[in-house]
């Protein structure tokens, strides 16, 4: 089974992500997901332009402090981001990484 999380749809149509709320939100979807046995999430960034440290940590972090970096790489699929996202996504699994180790 696999889910797709469209961003775009959760800011309503804003293209930048800042809260923690929103990024509650996706958490507790994707851990949901992985309690239901859904065996991959994707998160599509189409149409969002930037996103901050803590709506990432709020999603990524929390879930790599709670089931560890290789579980969540294997599970969880990013797609449609730039490199931004992406910087901002590698920073804080690494900080979480070290947080777990």
């Amino acid at each position: 089974m696999r889910s797709v999380i469209r961003m775009i749809d959760l800011s309503e149509g804003i293209d930048f992500i800042g809260s923690r709320q929103i990024g509650k939100v996706v958490r507790e979807r994707i851990e949901k997901e992985i309690e239901d046995g859904v065996s991959t999430i994707t998160i599509d960034f189409a149409d969002i332009k930037s996103v901050t440290q803590s709506f990432v940590d709020e999603v990524i972090g929390i879930l790599i402090r709670k089931y560890g970096a290789s579980f969540i790489k294997d599970r969880v699929l990013l797609v449609n981001h730039n490199e931004d996202i992406r910087s901002t996504f590698n920073f804080v699994a690494s900080y979480s990484r070290k947080k777990t180790a």
